[in-house]
């Protein structure tokens, strides 16, 4: 019962090195502004070109299109038995976001946010096995997934760490809540490209796919965990905390 999570993140990431310097145009709030959630609003908007088109200076890769060189799906339960592997993956729309709420509390280092996305798509490779609703499911071909209207939750507790005399931020947790109202989803190859059964089983997830992704939810939450651990707040760990959010 269960899942694992084999992520490629981490080869996207490379070796870090410590007081990585941002961009002189990268918004900045500081720490003890009254209005400080307010700002965090505003900088989330600022910065979103440099999220898109990633950092060079800290590491940070493109977020659009994030590129995920693979991942795997396993899941065993009495809705979905499958095993999947997902390869060359692009995600688009990540930072087409829309953060009503951000609040950072500075004693305690924890930080909340929520923010809706109008679309993301997801297009990869894939190799499938296994069984949907009791329904047999099994190929190897290309997979596209959209994901309308869908909202995230987050919420961050970092620590501060002290290295030759300068702090930094570090994760010690994350929380992520997912719901997206909306998801179509198309393989192309299934059952060996048989074009009768590979529409067939298209229609069927389809029909069934709120109930499908409630089975693999977790899985998602996960991955999201991954992708701000290991690739947003990694990455912006490098930079002294003075640098961030001056006093």
């Amino acid at each position: 019962m269960g899942f694992k999570l084999l992520i490629c993140l981490l080869l996207m990431l490379m070796k870090v090195s410590e007081n990585k310097n941002l961009p002189a145009d990268f918004p900045r709030c500081h720490r003890s502004d009254q209005f400080l959630n307010k700002c965090m609003l505003q900088a989330m908007e600022t910065v979103r070109p440099f999220i898109a088109k990633g950092i060079p200076e800290i590491n940070l890769p493109p977020f659009e299109p994030l590129f995920v060189k693979g991942f795997e799906v396993d899941r065993d339960t009495e809705a979905l038995r499958i095993k999947a592997n997902l390869t060359n993956v692009f995600v688009h729309g990540l930072t087409n976001y829309d953060c009503r709420t951000f609040e950072f509390r500075v004693p305690s280092l924890q930080f909340a946010t929520r923010c809706s996305f109008k679309e993301v798509k997801l297009v990869s490779d894939y190799t499938i096995s296994g069984s949907v609703l009791g329904a047999q499911i099994e190929g190897t071909g290309n997979l596209t997934a959209i994901f309308c209207d869908g909202e995230a939750n987050v919420t961050e507790i970092v620590k501060i760490v002290r290295k030759k005399r300068v702090e930094y931020l570090r994760v010690h947790e994350t929380k992520i809540s997912i719901g997206v109202p909306k998801i179509s989803v198309r393989l192309d190859g299934l059952f060996d490209g048989n074009k009768e059964l590979g529409d067939r089983t298209n229609k069927f997830l389809n029909d069934n796919i709120d109930e499908i992704f409630r089975q693999v939810t977790p899985f998602f939450e996960c991955l999201l965990t991954n992708v701000v651990d290991n690739l947003l707040l990694k990455a912006f760990s490098q930079v002294p905390y003075d640098e961030l959010f001056p006093k």
